[in-house]
């Protein structure tokens, strides 16, 4: 404090130790209409394949989350929503729209009348964004089955990475995402991802509570 108090230049050395042993919390960021020619994706069968493996039992846990918007802040260019800028789009607000003139939009984008959205759809896709948001509730249902055990997290990213491929590119529905978790054991479509989106309060709701959590602006 006295020296502090005349000026001089005073030098603190600060040390921690972190645990070797200490393993790291991850969380990657998804969304259920990833274009399946990208590359980029974890869910790239070079990246779960090889690296995944190599990863996960060096984490201590693990989080997927979904891109979904909220539904106050939708793009009027909805082909741009991804891109979104306060300053540069005008917005919809999804959430009062369904009587209006931006109805259709707002029904191509979202579900629960309004309140959660996607849509940055793929040009060329045969599905809207609303479709996308439904899938990212059925796939962070199955994950929420898997989460708690490290060894069905690879299962987890096997059944997204063949939704992405078989129905991605084409028919994003309930049915498509059903036949691929039928080619899987170790997940029940039914009791693990059908009543959870049905019992968080399914797409006709005002709310849905797998949703709510995935919901960003």
């Amino acid at each position: 404090r006295d020296l502090v108090e005349t000026g001089e230049e005073v030098k603190v050395k600060m040390e921690w130790i972190i645990p070797q042993q200490q393993k790291p919390s991850v969380v990657l960021y998804t969304s259920a209409g990833t274009d399946p020619e990208d590359s980029n994706s974890f869910l790239e069968p070079s990246f779960f394949n090889s690296t995944l493996p190599l990863l996960l039992p060096h984490l201590d846990a693990l989080d997927i989350r979904f891109e979904v918007l909220d539904g106050l802040y939708v793009c009027e260019d909805h082909n741009a929503a991804a891109n979104c800028h306060k300053s540069d789009f005008t917005f919809v607000n999804c959430t009062t729209a369904e009587n209006g003139t931006n109805a259709s939009l707002c029904a191509e984008s979202c579900t629960n009348h309004g309140r959660y959205c996607f849509g940055d759809v793929d040009p060329g896709t045969q599905f809207d964004g609303a479709a996308v948001v439904k899938e990212s509730a059925r796939q962070r249902c199955t994950w929420d089955s898997v989460k708690s055990s490290k060894e069905k997290w690879s299962l987890w990213f096997s059944i997204a990475a063949d939704i992405r491929r078989q129905c991605a590119s084409a028919d994003l529905s309930k049915l498509c995402s059903l036949q691929v978790h039928q080619a899987y054991s170790g997940v029940d479509f039914s009791d693990d991802t059908h009543d959870c989106v049905y019992n968080a309060g399914e797409y006709s709701s005002a709310r849905n509570e797998v949703l709510e959590g995935q919901r960003t602006s």
